[in-house]
């Protein structure tokens, strides 16, 4: 197993209820998006690195990360150049695989006192899970998060086509809003319901996927698990109109999302590496995001 951030365990006692704080250490040296993903391979590995760190730190400390979305599985590169975040291939022409990592630690739960699920302006919506948008006041539970894999999972293999960061210009119709690029802003429970609609995740899959990552292994494993995490038929309507949602308790586990996303690693179609001009066009495009930013956090790169 790989766990790719250092998580320390510290206890602490503040404040006129003495409360116990839990705190997560990250150590690390430079940070970019999951986005720039060298290939396939690189990205699917990269997810099952982030579940892992996840599984330590739900079994070992408790604790529910309670914010996964496409800024907080990243890509850890020796330092921010463009030749770092943006390689090309090994002279083998097999792909980098760098170390990934979980972060964005700001609104993790402990389960002794996890208290109920906070609707924040800093959580992206279309990232968190549907029991959490039906249902604000819940209960911080494991499965929220492994859904949270999920969506980003989809939303990535929806919105690029290929490695580096190379988002897909033109999105079919049938594209569900919550699942597009940098969407409008969506209600909470508008979200829920368009997650409710969908009949057939296979369908749905192979119909939205980005060429790139539209192949069997991939639908068919992904598709699997939105079946397990947000089963169709979840949303039932009452006589009187009113309509009530039923969640799943333990749709998958760890070891399940894993399971399948090596299976999927195992069958994944032979990859080509990106041209040169490719690569050419990827840096210059992530240069002109560099020179747009006059601020970010330290070390971190999006």
């Amino acid at each position: 197993m790989t766990v790719d951030c250092t998580i320390t365990h510290e206890k602490r006692l503040f404040g006129p209820r003495h409360l116990i704080v839990e705190s997560v250490v990250q150590t690390v040296e430079h940070l970019v998006s999951i986005t720039y993903f060298s290939s396939r391979k690189e990205f699917f590995s990269a997810i099952i690195s982030c579940i892992e760190t996840h599984r330590t730190a739900y079994f070992s400390h408790k604790l529910l990360h309670n914010d996964i979305n496409p800024q907080s599985i990243c890509l850890n590169v020796n330092d921010p150049s463009e030749e770092n975040v943006i390689p090309f291939w090994n002279s083998d022409g097999t792909p980098p695989m760098r170390q990934a990592m979980l972060r964005g630690w700001r609104f993790a739960k402990h389960m002794s006192n996890p208290g109920n699920q906070m609707i924040s302006l800093y959580r992206l919506s279309e990232y968190l899970a549907t029991e959490i948008l039906w249902h604000k006041s819940c209960l911080p539970r494991r499965r929220h998060d492994l859904e949270s894999f999920l969506w980003v999972m989809l939303s990535i293999c929806i919105n690029f086509t290929g490695p580096y960061s190379q988002r897909r210009v033109v999105l079919p119709s049938w594209v569900p809003k919550w699942l597009r690029s940098d969407p409008l802003p969506s209600y909470r429970l508008d979200i829920s319901q368009e997650r409710f609609r969908v009949r057939d995740w296979t369908f749905t899959c192979s119909a939205c996927f980005s060429y790139y990552f539209n192949h069997p292994p991939i639908v068919e494993g992904l598709a699997h698990l939105a079946s397990k995490l947000s089963p169709p038929g979840s949303l039932q309507t009452k006589s009187d109109g009113s309509k009530s949602a039923t969640f799943p308790d333990n749709p998958v586990t760890h070891d399940d999302m894993i399971l399948v996303l090596k299976n999927i690693i195992a069958e994944l179609p032979v990859e080509q590496p990106p041209s040169e001009d490719d690569i050419r066009k990827a840096r210059e495009r992530y240069r002109s995001i560099q020179s747009l930013v006059p601020y970010r956090a330290p070390n971190i790169y999006n």
